[in-house]
């Protein structure tokens, strides 16, 4: 996925807040995770939990979203990432 985004392109994540929620999220990689993967070419301009301005579907209990946004400045993809 890293490697996808091209230099000077966004790469944007958004995902449930996992405090809101007990739910098992090993196979899925969350905004947290991802974060952690991007390399020196990343510039991370909003990493944060917020809350969400509209509810929800019926049964949904989680008020906030992660929301990663970082651009690609260029050098080589993330490849094997």
């Amino acid at each position: 996925m890293l490697a996808s985004v091209a230099p000077g392109g966004t790469l944007l994540v958004a995902g449930h807040d996992p405090g809101d929620e007990s739910v098992d999220y090993a196979g899925y990689y969350r905004p947290d995770e991802i974060a952690r993967l991007l390399g020196g070419e990343w510039t991370i301009l909003v990493h944060e939990s917020r809350p969400r301005n509209r509810p929800g579907p019926e049964g949904t209990h989680h008020t906030r979203d992660v929301v990663l946004r970082a651009v690609n400045s260029g050098g080589e993809p993330a490849a094997g990432r």
